[in-house]
């Protein structure tokens, strides 16, 4: 009886072991974050759609050519957030588009995307 009660503890610990990690792995996740940089002739179009279920998000997306500033966005949003801009460009130029910003108070940031117009 005891051995049997002993097993019934050991498998209840490791029960709620296995249910806080899967807890800690979920809240760790990172925010999807989809930049988007396209051209229409020579009108850059800058995009992007940030979702993280349940937090607030909030966020700026900047547009440079090459190491000049061009422009940026900022929003914010519970749950899921979009940004869309639309800037003038010059054809053969590289244009970088950069997003940051936070998710419940904790910075991230998005890979840049790079273009020639």
């Amino acid at each position: 009886m005891k051995r049997r009660l002993l097993t019934c503890f050991l498998v209840a610990i490791m029960v709620m072991g296995v249910n806080a990690q899967a807890n800690e792995i979920q809240e760790n996740r990172i925010a999807v974050a989809s930049p988007k940089l396209y051209f229409n002739g020579t009108t850059a179009v800058c995009e992007v759609s940030i979702s993280q279920n349940g937090k607030k998000i909030c966020a700026t997306m900047e547009l440079w050519q090459e190491t000049n500033f061009v422009g940026s966005s900022s929003g914010e949003g519970n749950s899921f957030l979009i940004l869309s801009e639309t800037y003038a460009a010059s054809k053969g130029k590289t244009y970088t588009l950069k997003v940051y910003g936070t998710i419940d108070g904790k910075p991230f940031t998005a890979e840049n995307i790079s273009k020639v117009c």
